[in-house]
């Protein structure tokens, strides 16, 4: 849970709060209109400037500042390690439930300007992020890190991987994506493939949503490959990914077969006009980021009427 800073009054009335909100919503809308960019990749580095001050400081409660449309800035609490169970009985006996470190929540166009939104509060009306807090379970009598969901081991998340890099090579799929790379005359800009938001490739072992996982970060090498071999030469093209669902063993995979994994947001500033990004049904507004931010080569993604 993210506390603001100052604590802004309680109790208004439905009359107040209908009014602020036709505020904000005609204010968000008007500035949409007008063109001006809600995201930028300054934007971004300062609060991955923040994220990383946070985890550095050693202090239990930090602040995180960020700028509303409105230009109003919002400080914000954040609680990098503290036990969520402070001062009451714990949910599990045995283990503590830590916050680690903040990241982005993401609104988009919709949710700034949304009635339903059942988040919506005066001070943060204005900002296209909120911050929200990882938490990591501490086994205390083994004194490790444990994740709740069943995980492969790591020799099954490298054949897996493997798989489905070979696997991208034979689909017809894969071959038109090829056929319209090359025709378009992109391949020699391409400078780096970059993933968002696409899984864990060692959570939910026979679970659907793993093997799309795996065959999306699969994407990424494929295209790496492809456009290393006709145009840049081996190791030319750079491979990032970010997606706070991350583990360990995530990190440690990826990174064996060249591709980085990034906290959030620092993806964002990898995007550039010569990258190729990889989002095949993301929960967060890539589209609209990535609209006001850059003009990467191409976007891979599922097409609207398949989400």
């Amino acid at each position: 849970m993210v506390v603001p800073y100052p604590k802004y009054p309680a109790g208004l009335t439905f009359e107040e709060s209908a009014r602020l909100r036709l505020e904000s919503r005609q204010f968000i809308l008007a500035r949409y209109d007008e063109g001006v960019p809600f995201y930028s990749k300054d934007i971004f580095r300062k609060a991955a400037e923040q994220f990383e001050l946070c985890l550095q400081g050693g202090k239990s409660e930090q602040e995180v500042s960020l700028v509303g449309l409105d230009g109003t800035p919002v400080r914000l609490l954040v609680e990098p390690g503290k036990d969520i169970n402070e001062g009451r009985e714990p949910s599990w006996p045995g283990y503590k439930v830590l916050r680690t470190k903040p990241r982005l929540e993401y609104r988009n166009l919709h949710q700034l300007t949304s009635d339903h939104r059942p988040s919506w509060s005066p001070d943060r009306a204005y900002l296209v992020f909120d911050i929200v807090q990882s938490t990591e379970i501490h086994d205390l009598a083994a004194g490790k890190v444990v994740d709740p969901w069943p995980m492969a081991d790591v020799e099954t998340v490298r054949q897996r991987l493997r798989h489905g890099r070979s696997h991208w090579d034979s689909t017809l799929l894969f071959g038109r994506a090829r056929s319209i790379l090359a025709a378009t005359g992109v391949l020699p800009s391409i400078n780096n493939v970059v993933a968002l938001a696409c899984g864990s490739i060692t959570r939910l072992v026979d679970d659907l949503d793993s093997r799309r996982s795996v065959s999306q970060h699969a994407l990424v090498l494929a295209v790496r490959d492809f456009v290393e071999n006709n145009e840049k030469g081996e190791g030319t093209v750079k491979c990032f990914a970010q997606d706070p669902i991350y583990v360990p063993m995530d990190k440690q995979v990826l990174g064996e077969v060249g591709i980085t994994v990034v906290d959030d947001p620092s993806a964002w500033l990898e995007v550039d006009e010569g990258s190729v990004v990889i989002a095949i049904a993301p929960t967060i507004p890539v589209e609209e980021v990535l609209a006001d931010i850059a003009r990467p080569v191409a976007i891979i993604t599922l097409a609207p009427e398949n989400l």
